[in-house]
């Protein structure tokens, strides 16, 4: 974030905390329980959802601290939990105290909201799920921890561990009371969805075309994943496109996200697309 905003960690918990302030202060206007607050959010985002539970502190001026700004539950995607290593003081300038006081498994109590991390046992990262489990147990907090055997760090934004990863918070979500058996089954089986929408890549080759389609990330795709991805002719794109939810966000491109696709297969598939009641975008 300080590269894109000019914003420092710090920063970034005060604004998650003040987010969950505002969400529980307005609970009424949104339609929610402002008892079951769930904080989530990958790498760093996940250590920003995990510190609204653990640091303390950190609170936005002028804010009323009546109004408790810690999330009910936490599920975190390969999120940082310790900065206080020799291999992350960097991102807080070198700053140890600071680094501590956003460290959040220095902060675990018994009482700390239920907690799912989901971690790749290739990511490094991994050792610090490892310790704040082991912390939980000791002090009887709750606390489970998903391992992809061989994947490294991001690997929940891609399928299949998307959907696997999304398949166990739903069944965490469940056992806490948040979610119904019935709506977590739907999600495990039924459609697709992605909250930053699907990526079609388009191209052509040796007179033939091909489609690609992944789950948008904040990141740009590697030419291996979309080569993974591909499938021949439209024929073949479409039953993976009749999969989305409705209203699912397709952003159509070229061979690389920046490229126009090809004109008249982008025609087509955004016919399909609008036929089928997908939100194509570009």
């Amino acid at each position: 974030m300080n590269s894109r905003h000019g914003v420092s960690p710090k920063d970034c918990v005060e604004d998650a905390k003040s987010a969950v302030r505002w969400m529980r202060q307005n609970a009424a206007m949104l339609g929610i329980d402002p008892n079951r607050i769930v904080a989530a959010g990958g790498s760093a985002g996940g250590h920003i959802a995990a510190c609204t539970a653990l640091a303390s502190g950190l609170d936005a001026a002028g804010e009323d601290v009546k109004i408790s700004s810690k999330p009910n539950a936490l599920v975190l995607f390969n999120p940082v939990l310790r900065l206080d290593v020799p291999q992350l003081l960097g991102f807080v300038g070198r700053d140890e105290a600071l680094a501590k006081a956003i460290s959040p498994t220095l902060y675990l109590t018994k009482d700390a909201p239920p907690t799912l991390l989901l971690y790749g046992s290739a990511d490094w990262l991994a050792a610090q799920g490892d310790e704040f489990m082991k912390k939980s147990k000791e002090l009887g907090h709750r606390a489970e921890m998903f391992t992809a055997e061989g994947q490294g760090h991001g690997f929940f934004s891609r399928p299949p561990w998307l959907e696997k990863t999304t398949q166990r918070m739903d069944e965490f979500l469940v056992s806490i009371g948040y979610l119904g058996a019935k709506a977590a089954s739907a999600t495990a089986t039924g459609t697709k969805t992605s909250m930053k929408g699907w990526e079609l890549y388009i191209w052509q080759e040796g007179g033939d075309t091909y489609f690609s389609l992944l789950p948008g990330t904040n990141r740009l795709k590697s030419d291996d994943e979309i080569g993974k991805a591909a499938v021949k002719g439209i024929d073949a794109i479409k039953p993976k496109l009749a999969e989305l939810k409705a209203r699912e966000m397709v952003f159509p491109c070229g061979r690389r996200l920046p490229d126009q696709a090809p004109q008249e297969p982008a025609k087509a598939i955004k016919d399909y697309c609008q036929k089928i009641g997908l939100d194509v975008r570009r």
